[in-house]
């Protein structure tokens, strides 16, 4: 089914889109003064649905993703 502009046109920028969830988690750990260590997972449920729009058509939301990083301070 195609979405309609407020002219009457097809147009995927408009229309509703059913509510829905993303779980991102994100964690931090202080190893001494000047080590901290960071954790970062995107998408938790892996769950693949509209997140937004481009002008031709939805686009899906980002996979599943991890990240670990560290920071130091001099």
């Amino acid at each position: 089914m195609q979405e309609l502009d407020p002219l009457g046109s097809p147009d995927a920028r408009f229309g509703l889109f059913k509510g829905q969830s993303i779980v991102d988690l994100s964690a931090n750990c202080l190893i001494n003064k000047r080590t901290e260590a960071f954790v970062n997972v995107n998408n938790n449920l892996d769950k693949q649905s509209s997140a937004g729009r481009l002008t031709d058509s939805p686009r899906p939301d980002v996979p599943l993703q991890a990240s670990i990083s560290m920071g130091l301070r001099f």
